[in-house]
């Protein structure tokens, strides 16, 4: 991250050969043969130059290269569009350049022509940028995204306000194959686990749109009830977590400033979901409907956020303050029904007299 300080941009510089006058270097024989004087010395009668000074290769940066020209072009339109992300820096204007057509072809010649590795990774972004800027026509926009945001929404809440060794907390299932050895597989486990002053969260990110319509339907079905319930009844039976430290909720998206239900927080309480097979005396059998500002959970998921993760524990606390349930709750069955008995009547036989008349003869 950077504050106020510009950011050095490396760009790909064209260098042309030259030569100069050096005790050290690459020496060019041929030349310092020509240009330098050497010392004559005299030993046993054999005579012996040696050179002081040499005639060495060097090289200078030439800005007026095109490949240096088009590369600076590229970086520009790169920081245009997604520099922003990573640095307030903007390189200066990348000055003169070829066409964007010719551009492709150089750069392609160049990247056909390298056996450098880094050299062709270069050239071949350079390549894209400009293929890319060749086709764009007036009408077309350029965007960047996800069409899965459904897992980024999972990884910022587990971000923000989860445990890291969420696994050790639930159950684990397995196959027993009667082919092979036995696999045992992942543990059942939601998104989050939220453990805030000795009290147990268990967390379901839904990017759902429920927070954006109002509608019900928009909201998660039966078997995510179902599941939210079997993790909370397995910390308490096998974990020894108390119920009453123990809460369930599943956790949408919405914005703040414009939403269907008048809210204004960045997080926010909608109501319940509850099974009516239970009969929901257990906090954790009453999975609390939380919506939650996508802006703003973008902008503080980083670091552990405590101010973030005290509002969510207040607003999935909300049933405490909720009336009891007292409509739901079936009753397990006590006996076995009696089996049903099927009959299929006999079928009733009759003959049917046959004439003896060949087919077809019956009009003779």
């Amino acid at each position: 991250r950077t504050s106020g300080v510009k950011v050095p941009v490396i760009f790909n510089v064209e260098t042309e050969q030259t030569y100069k006058t050096a005790p050290t270097g690459k020496q060019d024989w041929a030349r310092t043969a020509r240009k330098q004087m050497p010392l004559v010395q005299n030993k046993n009668g054999i005579s012996s130059f040696i050179f002081t000074q040499f005639e060495v290769r060097s090289s200078t940066p030439n800005d007026t290269k095109l490949i240096t020209q088009i590369n600076r072009f590229c970086v520009y339109e790169a920081f245009k569009r997604l520099g922003w992300l990573y640095v307030p820096y903007m390189p200066e204007d990348p000055g003169p350049h070829p066409d964007v057509k010719t551009s492709i072809a150089i750069v392609r010649a160049k990247l056909y022509a390298t056996n450098d590795d880094k050299k062709k990774s270069l050239f071949q972004g350079m390549k894209d940028m400009l293929e890319y800027i060749d086709e764009k026509t007036s009408d077309k926009q350029f965007y960047f995204g996800t069409d899965d945001f459904d897992h980024v929404w999972e990884k910022l809440i587990d971000r923000a306000f989860g445990e890291w060794d969420k696994e050790k907390h639930f159950p684990r299932s397995r196959w027993l194959l009667d082919y092979g050895k036995y696999k045992e597989k992942h543990p059942l486990m939601p998104d989050t686990i939220m453990i805030y002053n000795g009290k147990y969260y268990i967390l379901d990110a839904k990017c759902y749109k429920y927070g954006r319509t109002g509608i019900p339907d928009h909201l998660p079905n039966g078997s995510s009830i179902n599941k939210q319930i079997t993790y909370g009844e397995y910390l308490e039976k096998y974990k020894g977590v108390d119920t009453g430290s123990l809460f369930n909720a599943f956790i949408m998206p919405y914005n703040m400033a414009d939403n269907p239900f008048k809210l204004t927080s960045f997080v926010g309480n909608i109501g319940e979901a509850i099974g009516d097979w239970r009969y929901n005396r257990k906090y954790y059998e009453r999975i609390q409907g939380v919506v939650m500002d996508t802006r703003y959970l973008m902008y503080h998921y980083s670091g552990k956020p405590i101010k973030e993760k005290v509002a969510l524990a207040k607003c999935i606390e909300t049933v405490l303050e909720r009336v009891a349930i007292t409509t739901t709750g079936e009753e397990p069955a006590t006996y076995l029904p009696e089996p049903v008995t099927y009959t299929r009547p006999e079928p009733k036989l009759s003959r049917v007299a046959e004439t003896s008349i060949p087919y077809g003869t019956e009009n003779e």
